[in-house]
C-alpha cells in the first residue's frame, strides 16, 4: 500500500515538473518545508509558485485559529491577516498582472494529518479571494471563531 505523499513532497513534484523556481530554490527546501513542519490539521494555505522563488501565505481562518490557541491579542492577529493579504496581492500583482507571461502559479494547500493533505492548483484571483482582508469581514469572522474557540475551551 502506497502512502499519500507529503505536502512537501508534493510541493517538490510539481518545482520539478514546471522547472520553476529557477533561482532562490532554498525558499522550498529550507524555508517552506521549515514552515510546513509546523502547520497543523486543518491549516489552509497559499503557496504562490514564482518563476524567481516559492512562498507560503496562510489564509485569514487559519490565523484566527492559531492566534487563539496562542492567546494573541486581536490586534495581532489582525496584523498577520493583512500581512497575508498583502503578499497574495504584491505576488498576482507584481506576477500575473504587470507581465507578458504570468510567472506565478497559485496552489491552495489543506493540512491533512503527519504532514500530507491536498495541494490543488487555483486560479490567481481564487487566491486573492481565500486571502482577502476586509476589517468588517475579518471581524466577523474572528468573532465566529472566537465563540466556538471558547465552546471548545
Amino acid at each position: 500500500m502506497t502512502r499519500t505523499p507529503t505536502i512537501y513532497q508534493q510541493l517538490k513534484a510539481i518545482t520539478i515538473q514546471t522547472k520553476w523556481p529557477e533561482i532562490f530554490l532554498t525558499d522550498l527546501t529550507t524555508h517552506d518545508r521549515k514552515f510546513l513542519q509546523q502547520t497543523q490539521e486543518g491549516d489552509l494555505l497559499i503557496w504562490t509558485l514564482r518563476q524567481d522563488g516559492t512562498s507560503l501565505t496562510i489564509c485569514p481562518e487559519t490565523l484566527i485559529r492559531q492566534g487563539l490557541q496562542r492567546g494573541e491579542i486581536y490586534s495581532d492577529i489582525q496584523r498577520s491577516a493583512k500581512s497575508s493579504a498583502d503578499m497574495i496581492q504584491c505576488n498576482h500583482d507584481e506576477y500575473i498582472l504587470n507581465r507578458k507571461e504570468p510567472a506565478a502559479r497559485f496552489y491552495r494547500i489543506e493540512v491533512g494529518q503527519q504532514q500530507r493533505g491536498t495541494v490543488e492548483e487555483i486560479t490567481p484571483d481564487k487566491a486573492l479571494f481565500l486571502t482577502r482582508y476586509d476589517r468588517g469581514d475579518f471581524h466577523d469572522l474572528y468573532r465566529q471563531l472566537s465563540e466556538q474557540w471558547m465552546e471548545v475551551a
